[in-house]
C-alpha cells in the first residue's frame, strides 16, 4: 500500500467514526402535566412537551364547553386563543393563534425549531407553566401575553 492510500484510508476510518452515532447522541424525549388553566370557560388541563433534535412540540388539551357555544350571534360561537410554555430551563415555547367553534374536547399542537438558539430541545425540559389568552368572535383580536 502506498504512503497516498495509507493516507487515504486513514481519512475514510477517521470520518467514518466521526459519522457513527455515539452513545451520548440525545433521545426523543417528553413530559405530560396537567394544567388547570381556564379562559373563556375552555378548561385547558393537559399539557405534552416533546423534544426530538432540536424540534420541541407542545400539544395543548382542553375542554370547549357547550354552555360557551350557545350564543343567538353566530360570529359569537367562535374563540381565538394562543399559548405560551415555560420550561424549567427558562425557555419559552408559544403557539400561533388557533380557532375553536364548536363544543368538544380540543388538542392543539404547536412546534418550534430550536437549531438557532442553541439546538436546547435535545435536552428533557419540563413544563412549569400555562398561559393561555384568547377573545371571543371570529374577528376578535387576541391579546398580547402579559
Amino acid at each position: 500500500m502506498t504512503h497516498l492510500h495509507k493516507a487515504l484510508a486513514a481519512a475514510l476510518l477517521l470520518g467514518a467514526a466521526f459519522a457513527t452515532p455515539s452513545a451520548s447522541a440525545s433521545q426523543p424525549w417528553s413530559t405530560t402535566i396537567r394544567s388547570n388553566t381556564t379562559v373563556h370557560e375552555h378548561s385547558f388541563d393537559r399539557l405534552l412537551v416533546k423534544g426530538d433534535g432540536c424540534t420541541v412540540s407542545v400539544k395543548v388539551s382542553f375542554d370547549a364547553p357547550a354552555k360557551a357555544y350557545q350564543a343567538s350571534v353566530p360570529a359569537r360561537n367562535s374563540y381565538l386563543f394562543r399559548a405560551r410554555v415555560k420550561l424549567k430551563g427558562g425557555q419559552e415555547v408559544a403557539s400561533e393563534v388557533f380557532r375553536s367553534g364548536s363544543p368538544s374536547r380540543r388538542g392543539f399542537t404547536f412546534t418550534q425549531d430550536t437549531t438557532a438558539d442553541g439546538c436546547w430541545a435535545k435536552e428533557t425540559n419540563a413544563p412549569i407553566d400555562l398561559k393561555v389568552v384568547g377573545c371571543r368572535g371570529r374577528r376578535c383580536r387576541v391579546p398580547d401575553f402579559e
